[in-house]
C-alpha cells in the first residue's frame, strides 16, 4: 500500500495572514527557486499527508475536520490539489513505499490563522527565508574568476563569535530556512568550525563551498561537529590548468587531497566547476575524473560577469557552450547515478529575436534580494546582496546593534525594494511605462544593473528595451 507525502524539496512556513509555500534548491538544500502563498486550508491539507496516511485517510480526516459528507470533501481536497499543482507548476505530493517516512511532518494545527486576519498575496514576507554570510573575505586562492571583493574590499573587524552565534539563534526563531557560507573562504576564519557547530546544533540548513585544502584532523573535527556534506571547487582535471585557474600552485594535488580526507571519515562531497574559455574543453574530462574518485553530485556553471576581475575574455563562446552541453548530455547517459546540475550557459541577447527577449525577459526569476532574503558582511553589515560591493550606501542595517528582525523590517530596505523613481533619471527606466511592474513585481537584479552601469538604479542587461544589446552572462 502507497502512503503519500509532501515532496521534500517543499516546505511551509506560518506567515502572520497566509502560508509559505517553497521550493529549496536539490543541490545545495538552502536557495530557494521558488514559492506560493497558500490559503491555510490548503496548507493544512498539504501536512496531512504525513507519510502515514493514505489518499483516502486524508480525504476522511479532511472531511472530519471541515464538517463535510466524504464524497464532498473528495471534491474539494481533489480541486485544492489540482489548483495547487497548476499554480506551482509540480506535482507538491509522491509516493512513498514506507509507512512513516515523511522528510520533514507538519502539525496541521500549526496552520490555523483566524479567517478574519487571512490575507493572501502579500508583497514581502514576514523573515527571511535564507540567509548569506561572508564569514571573512580572506581566502587563500586567487581565482581568475572570482566575483568576491577579497582584496579589493575595506578592512573588516569580524563579528565576534558570540555575536555571530546570537544572530544564528534568532535566525532560527524566526524561521529562517536555512544558510549560506561563503566569503572569501569560511576556513580562512580561524573559528569558522565553531560557527558551524552552532548552526547545526539549532537544526538550521546550511551549505558550505570551499576551496581550502582540509587535513584528516579538520575533516575528523568536522564530521565530529555533525557536517554530512560540503562542497568542493575544482575546475580541471589537468594540474597545471587547475592551478592556474585557482592562481595557486598546487592546488589540484590539495584539492583532491581534500575529497579523499573528507570521503574518508563520511562526509559527502558535491564539486563544483566554473566553465571559461580555458577550461571549456576539458569539463567532460573533469566530470569523468570526478566520477572515479566517487563524486555523486556535480555542478558546472558557465563563468559570469563581475565588478572587480571581469574579462569578456573568460567567457566560453556559444559555439563552445553547444558542444559542452552536448557532451555533458551524453556524460548525464553514461553514468545514471551520478547528479549532474548545469546552469549559466546564457545565450547571447545580440543573437535572440526582440520577441525573445522579451518573453526571456518575462520570465525571469524574481530578486530574492530583500523579498526572501539579506546578506551578511563579515562585520555584521548588511546588504541585499552578495555581489554589490559593501560601501555603505548599499549597507541595510549592522547587526553588531541590531536584529534581523529589525533590519528585515526597517525603512531603508523598504526604500529599495520600492525605489523612488527619480534615483532613475537620465536613464532607459525613468521613463518605462512598466516601471512599476518592474521593481515591484519580480524586481530588477540590481547586481545585473550595478555590473553593466555602475549603478543600481538603471536597466538590467536582459531588459528588452535596451537599444544596444550588451553581452552578458
Amino acid at each position: 500500500m502507497a502512503y503519500n507525502k509532501l515532496n521534500p524539496l517543499y516546505h511551509m512556513r506560518k506567515e502572520k495572514t497566509m502560508i509559505l509555500l517553497y521550493k529549496v534548491d536539490p543541490f545545495d538544500g538552502v536557495s530557494v527557486e521558488k514559492y506560493a502563498f497558500l490559503h491555510p486550508l490548503s496548507a493544512i491539507l498539504l501536512a496531512m499527508f504525513d507519510g502515514k496516511k493514505t489518499q483516502r485517510e486524508v480525504i476522511k480526516h479532511f472531511s472530519y475536520i471541515c464538517d463535510l459528507q466524504e464524497e464532498e470533501g473528495e471534491k474539494i481536497v481533489s480541486e485544492l490539489l489540482r489548483q495547487m499543482k497548476k499554480n506551482i507548476g509540480d506535482d507538491l505530493l509522491i509516493e512513498s513505499n514506507a509507512k512513516g517516512s515523511q522528510d520533514h511532518r507538519y502539525d496541521p494545527a500549526q496552520f490555523i490563522i483566524p479567517k478574519d486576519e487571512i490575507k493572501l498575496g502579500a508583497f514581502r514576507l514576514d523573515a527571511p527565508l535564507m540567509l548569506s554570510y561572508d564569514v571573512t573575505h580572506k581566502c587563500m586562492r586567487r581565482c581568475i574568476y572570482c566575483y568576491a571583493e577579497n582584496e579589493f574590499s575595506r578592512s573588516f573587524n569580524l563579528l565576534p563569535l558570540s555575536r555571530v552565534k546570537e544572530v544564528l539563534t534568532e535566525a532560527k526563531q524566526l524561521g529562517v530556512h536555512g544558510i549560506l557560507f561563503g566569503g572569501g573562504d569560511p576556513f580562512a576564519r580561524r573559528d569558522f568550525i565553531s560557527i558551524l557547530e552552532h548552526a547545526i546544533a539549532l537544526k538550521l540548513r546550511y551549505f558550505v563551498s570551499t576551496k581550502a585544502f582540509l587535513s584528516r584532523q579538520t575533516c575528523r573535527r568536522l564530521k565530529a561537529v555533525g557536517l554530512e556534506r560540503i562542497q568542493v571547487s575544482i575546475d580541471s582535471a589537468d594540474r597545471a590548468m587547475a592551478d592556474f585557474l585557482t592562481g595557486s600552485k598546487g592546488y589540484f594535488d590539495q584539492v583532491v587531497r581534500t575529497i579523499q580526507n573528507l570521503q574518508d571519515v563520511g562526509i559527502e562531497v558535491s564539486c563544483k566547476a566554473v566553465v571559461t574559455s580555458f577550461n571549456v574543453e576539458g569539463i567532460p574530462e573533469l566530470c569523468e575524473f570526478l566520477a572515479g574518485l566517487g563524486i555523486k553530485t556535480i555542478r558546472v556553471t558557465g563563468y559570469g560577469r563581475s565588478i572587480y576581475r571581469h574579462s569578456d575574455a573568460l567567457f566560453a563562446s556559444a559555439e563552445q557552450l553547444r558542444r559542452l552541453q552536448d557532451r555533458l548530455d551524453a556524460f548525464k547517459q553514461s553514468h545514471p547515478d551520478i547528479r549532474m546540475v548545469v546552469g549559466g550557459f546564457t545565450i547571447e541577447e545580440s543573437l535572440l529575436t526582440p520577441q525573445q527577449r522579451q518573453k526571456r525577459f518575462s520570465r525571469r526569476a524574481a530578486c530574492t534580494a530583500g523579498r526572501q532574503g539579506l546578506h551578511i558582511l563579515p562585520d555584521g553589515k548588511v546588504t541585499l546582496c552578495e555581489q554589490l560591493p559593501s560601501r555603505e550606501e548599499f549597507v541595510m542595517g549592522d547587526l553588531s546593534r541590531e536584529s534581523l528582525r529589525e533590519i528585515w523590517n526597517s525603512d531603508k530596505v523598504r526604500a529599495w525594494l520600492f525605489p523612488d523613481k527619480e534615483l532613475f533619471k537620465g536613464t532607459l527606466c525613468y521613463e518605462c511605462p512598466d516601471f512599476i511592474e518592474c521593481n515591484t513585481g519580480k524586481g530588477r537584479c540590481y547586481r545585473n544593473a550595478y555590473n553593466l552601469f555602475r549603478s543600481p538604479f538603471a536597466p538590467v542587461p536582459e531588459c528588452p528595451y535596451l537599444e544596444q544589446v550588451v553581452r552578458f552572462s
